[in-house]
């Protein structure tokens, strides 16, 4: 009895671990939105590793810009289904529009619901980029995806559109002030003119009053023949009429990217800049 005495005394002083009840435990991370799934990834190997559970949308060519990106063998869940639920997450990432009842039932089964707000333009990723890293304790990573973020935003900048007046126009809304369009448009030279107008968010515009504002540049989403789409808008009663027509100036980008709310956002800039200088003046 006092050897077995000893070597507990012993072992107390040791160093040597402590119940595993006080070992950290891995965080578990479920991301439910195409915007969380792409900053997870970026953030590098380390994160990607604890990762147990991404959007059901994320390999939808439809909506999400980073198809194919994530290995098949993360399961792909909805909000407050049985099996993110079965995955047991220590925390899972949510939008600010997901369904309340779903979040307070994250809640009660104790996991760490981090919902991610604000989609108006860059400032915003930035926030919903520190506030992911935040959640996974990897600010450092998120800090290096900001800074690359900027360095590309910093390169993309460009007097293109030398005050040209634009508006990106989808199913009946426009982009107006407080968009990621607006910041795109603004990086590449432009006057977003719903935002002149004083219009905020995504309003609804009808096609007459998109004519009467005769733009000099109309953004439109496209599927697969971008080309084509852009031939066909352009020829639209009304808008045939529009100097955007007239001059070229029908930019048709795939939707994924026109409505990307991350890193994507410089390309929309990039593509801007692009076709307002393959186009004449």
């Amino acid at each position: 009895m006092r050897f077995a005495g000893l070597v507990i005394g012993l072992l107390a002083v040791s160093g040597c671990p402590r119940p595993s009840a006080e070992t950290p435990t891995t965080v578990r991370i479920a991301s439910v939105t195409i915007d969380s799934d792409a900053t997870l990834w970026a953030l590098g190997e380390p994160v990607r590793g604890n990762v147990v559970a991404v959007s059901a949308l994320v390999d939808d060519a439809r909506y999400s810009p980073i198809t194919n990106t994530w290995p098949a063998s993360i399961p792909r869940v909805k909000g407050t289904s049985e099996s993110l639920l079965a995955l047991q997450p220590s925390v899972v990432f949510l939008a600010e529009w997901s369904d309340p009842a779903g979040r307070a039932l994250l809640e009660q089964s104790n996991i760490e619901v981090v919902v991610l707000s604000g989609y108006g333009g860059f400032e915003d990723y930035r926030a919903r980029v520190r506030s992911i890293a935040k959640a996974v304790d990897a600010t450092p990573r998120g800090d290096a995806v900001i800074e690359a973020f900027d360095v590309s935003l910093r390169a993309a900048r460009s007097n293109a559109g030398a005050g040209l007046s634009i508006v990106s126009y989808a199913n009946g809304n426009v982009a107006a002030a407080g968009t990621t369009f607006a910041d795109e448009a603004e990086a590449a030279g432009f006057v977003n003119l719903p935002s002149r107008e004083g219009l905020e968010g995504h309003p609804g515009v009808s096609l007459e009053q998109l004519v009467a504002w005769q733009p000099a540049a109309i953004v439109i989403p496209c599927e697969s023949d971008c080309a084509q789409t852009e031939a066909a808008f352009a020829r639209r009663p009304g808008v045939e009429a529009t100097p955007a027509a007239k001059q070229g100036r029908i930019i048709a980008i795939e939707g994924p990217l026109l409505f990307a709310t991350g890193p994507r956002m410089v390309e929309v800039t990039r593509a801007l800049t692009q076709r307002i200088e393959e186009a004449p003046r």
